[in-house]
C-alpha cells in the first residue's frame, strides 16, 4: 500500500509544471550562443524575453514508477520504484530571462542511466539494479533496460530531474540557435 502512495506522488510530479520548465544559469548558454557568430563578426548577445532552440547535455536523475518485464518468457506488468543516475541529451526551448538565467522547456530527450530500487515480485517486493536507456518527450519518458539482479529485460515509464535544475550550472550547451 505504501508503494502505491509513492507511485501516485511520482505520477503527480511527472505531470507537474515543476518537472517541465527548469531554471539554469545563463553563462554556459551565453557562451554557446556567442559561437553562432560568423568568423570575424562581433558575437551576438542573447535578448531577454526571447526564446531560443537549445541542445544540451546534463547529468540526470530518472525516477521509474512502472514497468513491464519479461521473466522466463512471460511478460508481467508491475509497479516499480527506481531512482537512478545517468546522463541525458535534451533538445528544447530556452527562454533567456532578464536576470541572466534561462528557463529550459525540454521537448525531446535521450539518455543512459543506472538505477536501483524496488519492484513487485511474485509475492513480495524485490530489489532491482538495472542499466537503462531513456527516450521521451517533454515531461514523461520511456525507459528500457536490463535488471541485473533479476536477470530480466524491461520497459516502463519514468520522469527525470536534471541536475542543472538544482545546481544551476550542471549542463553543457552543445548548440544554441534562434527560434524563428
Amino acid at each position: 500500500m505504501r508503494l502505491n502512495r509513492v507511485l501516485v506522488a511520482m505520477a503527480l510530479l511527472a505531470t507537474s509544471e515543476a518537472a517541465r520548465a527548469q531554471i539554469a544559469d545563463g553563462e554556459t548558454f551565453r557562451e554557446a550562443y556567442k559561437s553562432t557568430a560568423i568568423l570575424g563578426a562581433v558575437p551576438p548577445a542573447p535578448v531577454p524575453g526571447h526564446t531560443y532552440n537549445i541542445i544540451l547535455g546534463t547529468p540526470t536523475i530518472p525516477l521509474t514508477f512502472s514497468r513491464v518485464e519479461k521473466i522466463q518468457g512471460e511478460y508481467r506488468i508491475g509497479a516499480a520504484l527506481e531512482l537512478g543516475l545517468g546522463y541525458s541529451v535534451v533538445q528544447g526551448k530556452a527562454l533567456y530571462n532578464a536576470d541572466g538565467t534561462i528557463s529550459v522547456d525540454p521537448e525531446l530527450l535521450a539518455g543512459l542511466a543506472v538505477n536501483v530500487g524496488a519492484r513487485n515480485g511474485d509475492t513480495k517486493l524485490d530489489s532491482s539494479l538495472s542499466l537503462s536507456g531513456i527516450i521521451g518527450f517533454s515531461r514523461v519518458a520511456l525507459t528500457t533496460g536490463y535488471d541485473l539482479l533479476n536477470k530480466s529485460w524491461f520497459f516502463g515509464l519514468c520522469t527525470k530531474v536534471d541536475t542543472f535544475s538544482f545546481t544551476k550550472t550542471g549542463y553543457t550547451a552543445y548548440k544554441v540557435w534562434d527560434n524563428p
